[in-house]
């Protein structure tokens, strides 16, 4: 299919998805083929499109039809511009009943540029009526406050730096510090360098003192904190590969964690992206993503269908 519809193709996608939906019956088949089959930017004009044809916007529709269960997750989230998905998923990040989710927080907003984190806080402070920043101040507290804080204040500048001074900077906050660890140090460093500069600092650390620098977050850091600051580290080496060990992370163990493996698809389903994603998926794996996905006994149905829909294409 080409990159965008033509005004006929939105039209009639428009048309079958108002029928999928308000019809005697949902009418699944419909339902997949479009919200799975269509790239994000066919996606907007499908959107754009509904709410200009009948006054409402497609996610509202799909949610007044009570499509529930994980198929209807995934749908409603399928049925809004990515943009908007990430402002959701930040937002409920750290509003949510039960605190903030930090590893939402790492997933949605580390790796991306400058100007896409410009167009987030825009788009986030006219959404919800205030400042990202602001929400971070009052929601995070310690060090993920300073993270977060940090992260959405990184800048593209290649400046100057010193390798070799980081290098030892992060050395004397970590491995060779005698008690504790220097925080503060390692968070400035992963989050005011440019990837390439990151790069070069673990490629000189590892010469240095023989040690790879993931290792030296495992052993100064646990919990949350190591985890954050590993995938900063991993995004910037990286960032296809963390994605492909991320989507293993939602399907690993006893139970399938749907809430990641459906906002990961979402948000990653361009098929430029996803074409990349599933090469490094079975590298790592040996095995495909979509194989994956068929093997977990908890995704089934609908939902499966669609998730595969949307992999495969």
């Amino acid at each position: 299919m080409s990159q965008l519809l033509t005004a006929f193709e939105v039209e009639k996608d428009v048309k079958t998805l108002r029928n999928a939906v308000k019809g005697a019956g949902t009418d699944y088949e419909a339902l997949i083929e479009i919200l799975g089959g269509r790239t994000p930017k066919q996606m907007v004009q499908i959107i754009n499109g509904y709410k200009k044809a009948y006054e409402m916007t497609l996610s509202s529709t799909l949610n007044k039809e009570i499509i529930i269960g994980n198929f209807g997750v995934l749908c409603m989230g399928l049925a809004v511009p990515i943009l908007e998905y990430d402002l959701a998923c930040v937002h409920e990040a750290m509003n949510g009943w039960f605190g903030a989710n930090d590893s939402v927080l790492i997933e949605v907003l580390v790796g991306r540029t400058e100007k896409d984190m410009g167009i987030i806080k825009t788009a986030y402070a006219a959404k919800y009526g205030k400042e990202i920043e602001d929400d971070v101040r009052e929601n995070l507290s310690g060090d993920f406050r300073a993270l977060f804080l940090a992260i959405l204040s990184k800048k593209d500048t290649s400046e100057s730096f010193n390798p070799e001074e980081d290098v030892e900077i992060l050395y004397q906050a970590g491995d060779g510090k005698k008690w504790g660890h220097n925080k503060e140090a390692f968070i400035n460093i992963l989050t005011h360098r440019t990837d390439k500069q990151l790069n070069k600092i673990f490629y000189e650390y590892e010469k240095k003192y023989n040690k790879t620098f993931l290792s030296a977050i495992r052993r100064n850091f646990t919990g949350n904190l190591q985890n954050a600051l590993a995938n900063i580290a991993k995004s910037a080496m990286n960032r296809v590969q963390l994605i492909a060990e991320l989507f293993e992370n939602a399907v690993y163990g006893i139970n399938t964690k749907h809430t990641k493996l459906i906002r990961l698809v979402i948000r990653h389903r361009s098929p430029q992206v996803m074409k990349l994603i599933k090469e490094s998926y079975q590298n790592l794996y040996g095995k495909t993503l979509e194989e994956r996905i068929e093997s977990e006994t908890q995704i089934y149905g609908t939902y499966k269908d669609l998730l595969l829909k949307i992999i495969k294409d």
